[in-house]
């Protein structure tokens, strides 16, 4: 990551065009736009229909800046930057800007990719979508990934779909990508009345409470999270459960059935009515569990690590990024069978306290701290060093 500088300059005006803004993306621009030393304008559409964003957010945007312009709400010669993300096509836009903003370098942030994203049937892949998100990042001045997973993953399958090509292959473009590219993290924004650790419960004589904090979809792989439920249920173990996330039209059918079957071990199941009562029900947990086929940051999990719960990962993806290495043995799984005796312990065992290290390295995610990372990056566009930008006015 970039470092800081005891140099100050004025701060950038950023333009801030956003495809897809609501969940992680909306949630993500929230905090930065809260915290950073920048000027901003968000230029946002809803989050929905996602790949008719990928196709055509550029000519909306194009419009909508124009629109702007001509209304005095925006002074194209005041932008200093253009920051975008995997969803916005990057050709199209830096092909179609007005030529007052033609001089802004273009940051390209990814929340995911379209190449590795997790689809039912692979053959369904439309290969489109990943050649936008390659020749976004080639076309942008700058990019950004929210792990490193994320990074690698796009750029070892960048060379792969790159050799399916029948001819006139182009060479080095993974590398050519990753050169360009910095890792970003996501920041957190949780009050701290929820991240104080000696203010959670500490009744041992009720049993643990697991907690299931992500999507209702197939990539969360909720058929192995569920089912392990079940037997250890089945085992007598007893445990309470608490089912946060966001649910969608086509729910996979094992949550209806986990709702049956775990009845009597449900304490909370859907949606948050709000942040604060989502935060105070990772409060009230004690293990976190992630079975994903599919992450590229973890953003659930560290807000429940966060909160004071014990994680339990499947050793892959962008999970071992968020736990020190010297702690990878004791909160990851390698196979279904190892997950299974490892929640078994924790369920039967003296329940383990979270280490102070994991929990302070969750805190310094915090966007009162990242917000430094994104400024120093900010400022560091165009100038050939990183300095440190002064307060905005």
């Amino acid at each position: 990551m970039p470092e800081s500088s005891p140099l100050h300059i004025t701060a950038k005006h950023i333009l801030v065009l956003e495809a897809y803004d609501g969940g992680s993306h909306g949630q993500f621009l929230d905090g930065l736009i809260l915290h950073s030393k920048q000027k901003y304008t968000r230029i946002s559409m809803k989050p929905r229909s996602w790949k008719w964003r990928m196709r055509g957010s550029a000519l909306w945007f194009i419009d909508e800046i124009h629109r702007q312009i001509k209304t005095g709400k925006l002074n194209p010669n005041k932008v200093d930057i253009i920051f975008t993300s995997d969803m916005t096509p990057v050709c199209d836009l830096k092909a179609l800007l007005p030529e007052s903003l033609k001089h802004c370098p273009v940051i390209l942030f990814f929340h995911e990719n379209q190449l590795t994203y997790p689809v039912q049937n692979e053959l369904e892949r439309d290969c489109q979508f990943g050649f936008t998100n390659i020749t976004s990042a080639l076309a942008a001045n700058k990019i950004w990934f929210n792990s490193r997973y994320n990074l690698d993953s796009f750029a070892n399958e960048t060379d792969l779909l790159i050799k399916r090509m029948p001819d006139h292959l182009p060479k080095n473009i993974g590398e050519r990508i990753r050169k360009n590219s910095i890792v970003m993290p996501l920041g957190l924004d949780i009050p701290k009345t929820y991240t104080t650790l000696n203010n959670r419960k500490n009744n041992h004589s009720t049993p643990p409470t697991i907690v299931w904090n992500h999507r209702w979809e197939h990539d969360k792989n909720p058929e192995l999270f569920f089912e392990t439920l079940f037997t250890l249920k089945k085992q007598g173990l007893d445990f309470k459960l608490i089912i946060l996330g966001e649910s969608f039209k086509n729910c996979p059918p094992i949550f209806e059935l986990a709702q049956k079957i775990l009845k009597n071990n449900i304490t909370h199941c859907g949606y948050a009515s709000s942040r604060n009562a989502y935060y105070q029900l990772l409060t009230e947990s004690d293990i976190v569990i992630s079975t994903a086929l599919h992450e590229f940051f973890g953003i659930s999990v560290l807000e429940a690590i966060t909160c004071g719960a014990t994680p339990l990962l499947p050793y892959r993806l962008s999970y071992p990024e968020l736990i020190p290495n010297t702690h990878h043995d004791k909160y990851f799984y390698h196979s279904d069978e190892q997950f299974l005796q490892m929640l078994t312990d924790l369920l039967t065992k003296k329940r383990h306290h979270l280490p102070s290290d994991i929990h302070k390295m969750t805190l310094q995610l915090h966007w009162t701290h990242l917000a430094k990372t994104y400024d120093t990056a900010f400022c560091s566009m165009g100038i050939g060093k990183a300095h440190q930008c002064a307060p905005k006015t």
